[in-house]
């Protein structure tokens, strides 16, 4: 693309240079209108032909170069509407044309400035994240230049904020942190950047392991300090909260360097208005040594819990603050209610440590803050709920047991209604343990709680869809969920779970499901509670081995829950499984007709299971090799098949005193012959050293098989 030599193919109206371009050569007036019009430009930076779409864009930015950096329409409005959409292209060439435009035309746009790039300005920050370097470099390229020429550069300091700091994507954050240095310049530093500052000192409290922005927030703010100055830095510091204050004092190292002794009145006058108008300076500078984060926690146990190079320390110390929460009451409604969502989100990092004994500490801790908010919890449901939603799928009992506790204090502090409403969008999260934990929660909810708090047809609704999911596991727990449903409804009260299971089943491939929910509530067995709080299902699914074994005729719930196959493994496990029920009626191998279109695969059975030799044993068997006739124990006796004799349980010597038959019908007895003996006839001697020793093996055992005939 680079190779290309730019030639506008739509002739331009020049008003702006008096018949001459950039190189001050004079333009050929025949060549001297833009036809295009404006829906034809946006129509082809929505076309799907890459080509077409990079081909306008390179012509606009010729056209816009020619005429000065000017748009040859009066109008831009539907312009920028269709740049807005170029930016959110899949391909990176189209959003830096794009950007490259922009550049081109930013200068020029003069009173319209704002009301274009607001069109455009959410779509190009959130271009600053882009994995291109190019594409960010031209981003901040374009933004400082808006900045240079607007006439409200509050709203874009809003936008840097809302847009880039906050942004759910942490690439656009990370990217947006490291990037304010370069983009804040001398010329801005008479505006007012709290917000911009108060979003990177919250981030100091972020201890997560993925996506931490403390060390560059922190760097960033000092770059901000040094070029506003320590004084005007002071004015921002003072706006913020207090835990933050002493926190970025402690992490930047000025803590005890006697920090802003020039505006050291005005500074504690301002963020400490409940001190003494009498007390000294050390006074007050032991008083921000001795300030509680969040209102209530002592800032060296914050300290020690963001300590990453000692999980002993980090662990102890959240066992402290554990204490102090389960210490304070009056103090949570009061000192801490301020700060609760900045606090929610430290527990939330919290979760993502790596330590379990740390993980179960927290857990701890928000389950006696919730006990603690009461009521009051209502008003952080969502944020509570979202930091619990990382250890929904944990596979440690203990984790689960802690979080179902909370959920279940949760809706006795609110309503469990209110709460299946917020977790209920769990049930399309992509892990299958968050799903099934989820529809757990709503059984636990069901099973405690009296069913006229719920709006059970809604529950039927957001539940439903679970009936035919992929894994095994959710679909035995939506089984589990609709019987426990159906209880609450009443007989005769079904109607909205009998609508929602057939919407499921005729929206989706579900053939078979109204079957499988009917043979679940058939049951009338309810799953329960354990004595740990969690939920225990009334029936349990059998496991792939035990329904191939059996030949017994599964329910229409557990072929249900049994039916999902969707790997080649599992197609090759329910072919042995139809292959071993038809055979195990059979006492002799059969042959048998399969309607299949392809034949079964081949079965590969274990040692000792269907064979009582291995496969190169029973071809040395039928190639009848000399190693059968080797002795390798007592020899073998044969009896006639017609009338096994009946074994003698004397010793020899002794008098047999069993009834014998009369001497009409007994038998004569016949002479048992050893298999050594049958043995001895079979092969001529050739000379060989094996028939050789054979031969003499048999020497020897001749007497011990004389020993055996009956007397």
């Amino acid at each position: 693309m680079a190779s290309k030599v730019q030639v506008p193919k739509f002739s331009l109206h020049h008003d702006f240079n008096d018949g001459f371009d950039f190189d001050g050569h004079v333009v050929d007036p025949t060549f001297s209108r833009w036809n295009m019009e404006e829906d034809d430009v946006a129509g082809q930076l929505k076309d799907d032909s890459f080509k077409k779409r990079v081909e306008v864009l390179e012509q606009l930015i010729i056209t816009v170069k020619r005429n000065g950096g000017r748009l040859p329409y009066a109008d831009g409005e539907s312009i920028f509407r269709s740049l807005a959409l170029a930016l959110s292209d899949s391909n990176w060439e189209i959003r830096t044309k794009c950007i490259q435009l922009l550049l081109e035309i930013i200068p020029n746009l003069g009173d319209d400035i704002d009301s274009y790039m607001s069109l455009v300005l959410n779509k190009m920050l959130a271009s600053i994240g882009d994995s291109k370097v190019t594409v960010r470099r031209m981003v901040i390229q374009a933004l400082h230049a808006y900045m240079k020429y607007t006439h409200n550069l509050p709203a874009i300091f809003e936008a840097l904020v809302n847009t880039g700091l906050e942004n759910e994507n942490l690439s656009v954050r990370r990217e947006m942190v490291n990037s304010l240095p370069v983009i804040l310049t001398q010329e801005f530093i008479t505006h007012d950047m709290s917000k911009i500052i108060n979003s990177l000192a919250k981030k100091l409290l972020d201890t997560s392991t993925e996506g931490n922005l403390r060390d560059s927030s922190l760097l960033t703010l000092n770059k901000i300090e040094s070029m506003v100055g320590e004084r005007s830095f002071s004015d921002y510091f003072s706006k913020l909260t207090v835990p933050l204050q002493k926190y970025y004092l402690q992490l930047s190292g000025k803590r005890d360097d006697g920090y802003y002794n020039e505006t050291d009145n005005d500074y504690y006058q301002r963020g400490n208005n409940n001190m003494h108008q009498g007390i000294t300076n050390d006074s007050r500078r032991g008083y921000i040594e001795d300030t509680l984060e969040f209102g209530l926690i002592p800032s060296h146990i914050l300290s020690r819990i963001n300590d990453q190079k000692d999980f002993r320390t980090r662990a102890q110390a959240v066992e402290e603050l554990k204490s102090i929460i389960i210490s304070k009451s009056n103090e949570i409604s009061t000192s801490l209610l301020p700060h609760m969502n900045l606090f929610i989100s430290f527990l939330s990092n919290l979760l993502d440590d790596a330590n379990f004994k740390i993980i179960n500490v927290t857990l701890e801790i928000i389950l006696n803050l919730v006990e603690k908010l009461d009521k009051t919890a209502k008003n952080f449901l969502k944020q509570l709920t979202s930091a619990l939603l990382k250890r929904m799928g944990d596979n440690k009992i203990v984790i689960r047991q802690l979080v179902m506790s909370i959920i279940i204090k949760l809706m006795r502090a609110t309503s469990p209604q209110a709460v299946i409403d917020v977790i209920e969008d769990n049930l399309q999260h992509r892990n299958s343990r968050v799903r099934q934990e989820t529809i757990n929660f709503i059984i636990a909810a069901l099973l405690t709680f009296p069913s006229y708090e719920f709006d059970l047809p809604a529950i039927c609704q957001a539940v439903g869809p679970t009936l035919t999911d992929v894994k095994r596991a959710v679909r035995q727990a939506a089984l589990e969920c609709f019987a426990t449903l159906a209880q609450g409804m009443g007989s005769g009260q079904l109607q909205p779970l009998v609508s929602a299971v057939d919407q499921v089943e005729l929206s989706t491939d579900g053939e078979g499901l109204m079957a499988a929910v009917q043979a679940r509530l058939a049951r009338k067995q309810l799953p329960k509670l354990t004595s740990d709080g969690l939920v225990e299902y009334a029936t349990q699914t059998p496991s792939s081995a035990t329904v191939r074994s059996s030949s017994a005729q599964q329910s229409a719930d557990t072929e249900w829950i049994m039916a999902v196959a969707s790997t080649a493994r599992s197609a090759r496990s329910d072919s042995i499984e139809l292959e071993s029920v038809s055979m195990s009626a059979r006492s002799t191998p059969v042959v048998t007709e399969v309607s299949a279109p392809t034949p079964a695969p081949r079965r590969f059975m274990s040692a000792g299971r269907g064979r009582n030799k291995l496969p190169w044993e029973e071809d040395r068997d039928e190639r009848g090799g000399f190693y059968n006739t080797l002795p390798n124990s007592a020899p073998i006796q044969t009896f006639p098949e017609d009338a096994p004799p009946k074994p003698r349980q004397i010793w020899v010597g002794e008098v047999d005193t069993q009834q014998r038959p009369s001497a009409p019908e007994r038998q004569s007895p016949k002479r048992r012959t050893t298999v050594v003996m049958l043995a001895a006839q079979e092969e001529p001697d050739n000379g060989s050293y094996t028939q050789m020793y054979q031969q003499k093996l048999r020497r020897q055992q001749a007497p011990a098989a004389r020993v055996v005939r009956p007397e």
